[in-house]
């Protein structure tokens, strides 16, 4: 895929300064060496991935909106936390029960798993925590 690797996404995700972000419109060759050069980076330390609480085991310490601003996760999770924020409350308590409402369409690869929303593989934790149990090179949006 010479090609592929003279494109700035590949570049960035090679480099970890983005979070992958598939869906299934992607060719799965295209998809499938893109997660592969973001697992290398996470593994190689490079760019966000120190930093990434996405999927760490204590989780992204959330408390409301204001703490939104001080975690490194990914884009999605963040999008779906300010909504249930503005939306709903300022505590992540019942995050679940706002993300089993809203359809995303999700596919986990490694387990060819498809969910209709991102409550199956997102944990709240203790209250005060959260996480994604599935990294996101391994999780594939269907567009409508």
């Amino acid at each position: 895929m010479p090609l592929l690797q003279t494109t700035a996404n590949h570049h960035l995700l090679k480099t970890g300064l983005v979070y992958p972000g598939f869906y299934n419109k992607l060719f799965p060759e295209l998809r499938d060496e893109l997660a592969t050069i973001t697992r290398t980076a996470r593994e190689s330390g490079l760019g966000l991935w120190p930093l990434d609480a996405t999927t760490s085991p204590g989780g992204a310490a959330i408390t409301g909106m204001a703490s939104l601003t001080e975690v490194v996760i990914l884009p999605k999770l963040f999008r779906r936390l300010v909504d249930h924020f503005n939306l709903v409350e300022q505590s992540p308590t019942c995050f679940p029960a706002y993300l089993a409402g809203k359809e995303d369409n999700v596919e986990i690869k490694s387990t060819a798993t498809k969910q209709l929303s991102l409550e199956p593989v997102v944990q709240v934790i203790n209250g005060t925590a959260v996480r994604m149990t599935a990294q996101s090179e391994d999780t594939v949006f269907t567009e409508h």
